[in-house]
Order: C-alpha cells, then sequence, then structure tokens
C-alpha cells in the first residue's frame, strides 16, 4: 500500500474517532467550512461462479474498505465549493473500494487516493449550475443504470418548479468521462450529455415519482478505455431510461415500490453479430424500512433483468457479481436476484447484508455473492 494510501486511511480513521456524531464538521465560527466523510468495512463472499467457457471461478473471500474525506465550503449564500477524495484504483471508476485481505492471491497493492468531488455550485431560486467533477445529476432509485461512485468533469445543471399538488426538475449535464483512468487527459476521453425531467406528486396515501432521462454517450474509440475496453471499438450509447417509484408508509413503516426501464437506441460492438439488437434493461423492486434512526431496519428485494447493451457496462452498478477484470466491472448482459437486509445501530453507524444470485443472458456465465457492510458517517 503506497504511502499516500496510508496517511489517509490514517486521517480517515482517526477522523471517526475524534468528528462528534453530526452530518458535517464546522471548522470555523461561522461554520461556512465543514469536513464531512464516511467509513466502510466490508466482508465478501463470492462462490460458484461460472466463466464463459464452462470453466469455474476460484471461490473468494475478502476484506475490503472505502474511505472518504471532504470540506464544503458556504461562500455566500447562492456561491459554495465542495471537494472530497476517496481510496480506491485509479483504473476502477465503478469502485472506491480497496481490499486489504483476500484468501488468496495478493492483496492492498492497489490503493490510490482520487478526487471524486470538485465543484463550484451556484444556486439560485430555482435552478442551480455547478461546474467541476461530480456525480451524474439524475434522480436516480438504484445503480442499474449508472454507478453512484462515477464521476464526471464539466457542467451540471437543474431546475426546479414546485406547485401546489405537483413537483417538476429538469437536470442536465454536459462532461468528460473517467474512461477507466483517472489520469487520462480531457481531450482523450469520452463525453456524456445527459438530460432528465422528473415529475412527482402525491397520489392516495403516498407520493409518485416519474422521471425519464436520456444518456448520450460518445466513445473516444482512439484509445482503450472504460467504454470499449479495445481501441479501434467504437460504442456510443443513446439511452432512454425511464423510472417509476411510489412511496408510502404502511403499519409506520416507509415502503418503496418501483421499477426502471433502460433502451440503448444505438447498436452494439459490430463484431458482436449476435449481441449487438440486445439493448433493453429492467428492474422491479421493494423496500420496506429506513435506516434514519437507531434501531430502524430496512429489506428489499430486487430482480433485474439488463441486455449487453441496454446500458454502458463499465458505468453502471458493480455489486451484483466479479465479471470482468481486477478493475473493471463488466455489468451488463445479465439477470438474477439481490435480496437486502439492514439495521441501523445509530444515526450515522449501520449494517447491510446483500445477497446476490446472478446469471448472464448470453453465456454460461453465472454467480453468487455475500456482502456484509459495516457503514460509519463522520
Amino acid at each position: 500500500m503506497k504511502h499516500g494510501q496510508i496517511l489517509f486511511h490514517a486521517v480517515a480513521i482517526a477522523s471517526v474517532i475524534a468528528f462528534p456524531a453530526t452530518a458535517d464538521y464546522p471548522l470555523n465560527d461561522d461554520e461556512s467550512l465543514k469536513a464531512y466523510g464516511d467509513v466502510r468495512l466490508r466482508l465478501e463472499r463470492d462462490d460458484d461462479s461460472e466463466k464463459a467457457d464452462g470453466s469455474f471461478r476460484r471461490d473468494r473471500d475478502r476484506f475490503r474498505t472505502r474511505l472518504r474525506l471532504g470540506l464544503k465550503y458556504q461562500a455566500s449564500d447562492n456561491l459554495s465549493f465542495n471537494i472530497r477524495a476517496r481510496t480506491g484504483n485509479h483504473d476502477a471508476q465503478q469502485s472506491p473500494h480497496i481490499t486489504l485481505w483476500q484468501d488468496h492471491g495478493s492483496a492492498g497493492e492497489q490503493g490510490d487516493v482520487t478526487l471524486d468531488k470538485a465543484y463550484a455550485k451556484l444556486t439560485m431560486s430555482q435552478s442551480w449550475i455547478k461546474l467541476g467533477r461530480d456525480g451524474l445529476p439524475f434522480w436516480k432509485p438504484n445503480e442499474f443504470l449508472w454507478d453512484d461512485d462515477v464521476y464526471i468533469d464539466g457542467l451540471m445543471t437543474g431546475c426546479n418548479w414546485d406547485y401546489p399538488n405537483a413537483s417538476m426538475a429538469f437536470n442536465g449535464a454536459f462532461a468528460a468521462l473517467p474512461d477507466g483512468d483517472d489520469r487520462h487527459a480531457r481531450s482523450n476521453r469520452s463525453t456524456v450529455t445527459a438530460l432528465q425531467f422528473v415529475y412527482q406528486r402525491p397520489v392516495s396515501d403516498g407520493n409518485l415519482t416519474i422521471a425519464d432521462g436520456f444518456l448520450y454517450i460518445n466513445d473516444n474509440n482512439d484509445n482503450a478505455n472504460g467504454i470499449n475496453q479495445a481501441e479501434g471499438e467504437d460504442l456510443d450509447y443513446r439511452i432512454n431510461a425511464v423510472n417509476i417509484q411510489y412511496k408510502l408508509k404502511t403499519r409506520g413503516l416507509p415502503l418503496a415500490v418501483g421499477a426502471d426501464y433502460m433502451h440503448n437506441f444505438a447498436d452494439g460492438a459490430k463484431g458482436d453479430a449476435g449481441n449487438k439488437d440486445r439493448n433493453d434493461g429492467w428492474d422491479v423492486y421493494a423496500k420496506l424500512g429506513s435506516l434514519k434512526e437507531p434501531g430502524d431496519f430496512l429489506a428489499g428485494y430486487y430482480y433485474a433483468r439488463v441486455e449487453k447493451y441496454a446500458v454502458a457496462r463499465h458505468l453502471s452498478q458493480d455489486d451484483w457479481f466479479r465479471w470482468g477484470s481486477a478493475t473493471q466491472t463488466r455489468s451488463s448482459d445479465y439477470k438474477g436476484h439481490e435480496i437486502r437486509v439492514a439495521y441501523a445501530f445509530t444515526k450515522k453507524i449501520n449494517l447491510v447484508a446483500r445477497g446476490y444470485l446472478v446469471d448472464a443472458i448470453s453465456t454460461g456465465e453465472d454467480g453468487k455473492r455475500f456482502r456484509l457492510d459495516l457503514n460509519v458517517k463522520l
């Protein structure tokens, strides 16, 4: 593990001990400058995972961690700044986790420190503009379309309108993608143009949210990157993602049910004739409970079916399986289940257990995964 990574771990662990249990820790008298962060400890088990050629991957146990530390500065009522550093491999845009131990092979050597937030934000009465690095500015109930850890560099904006019985929002971005390597020059990176419309209103005893978004991803095919993974392979995406979610309370517990549909209007790789038209993905889910107060619990179930070119496979979720390389999860061409249970010890500490059972759609790949995460907010 590199010296910078060791120092970053030491600062984060000391912060867990020193910081009070508040959302942000003020660093000056007027509280315009605040520190924040979180720590995750993860135990992970992968077994019974078959490769596309029919051979089996070796079962694997490993212990992982994620550390993130940031600073927020409120320069005025309208102007703010945010910067955050995270652990993880520079080449792994989907994950800030590093492996401290595993039962076979090497571990602990891939630790880097990367900025995943660095932006200035101007807020008006009903709109905002953000310049710099942050996550995709979409309303997202999950990560099947886009992993929460994948940042973009560029211009992001949004507008909000509130009405007596409804609200509407517009979100948009034009930015460069990480392309699997934080060190790529901006001119050598693929780009994304993102647009989303969100509509919310009360329905009966709950709240309905409907979102419709478009991702226009232009791949830089002159070099291997996180989109195409091979120089000369052109994989542009034109994705329409529709989300619908209904939230209500049942017996005093929050319940959310929803579904998402994704369709890519662009063809897949030219050399993959059997799959190039497999451009659809969908999921359904239900979550009961929350983790806001001490003693809260949460239980959830997800079913997903995501065809090979429905999403940009190295930009979507990396939770369900170990397909891909050491730094890039090949997250498409699958169907399967997730079962989730979680418990909140305090407002800032919770434990989340998740089990996955997954099969590939076009090959014989499959896999089983279990994760146990201890999450601590500073």
